[in-house]
């Protein structure tokens, strides 16, 4: 029984995700591509360049 009150929490939780989160993620995305993207790419580009200098 315990397994299935832990399915049901994830399941909830994983809803509440998949509605609320990547519907405000699809919007702003939509509404501002290029700007995320280049804010996405400039995060990554920083990441490899602090991992290469280590």
């Amino acid at each position: 029984m315990a397994q299935r009150g832990q399915w049901e929490s994830e399941n909830v939780i994983e809803s509440f995700f998949e509605h609320t989160v990547l519907r405000w993620i699809r919007r702003i995305v939509a509404r501002q591509a290029d700007a995320y993207f280049k804010f996405v790419g400039q995060n990554m580009i920083s990441l490899l360049n602090r991992k290469w200098r280590m």
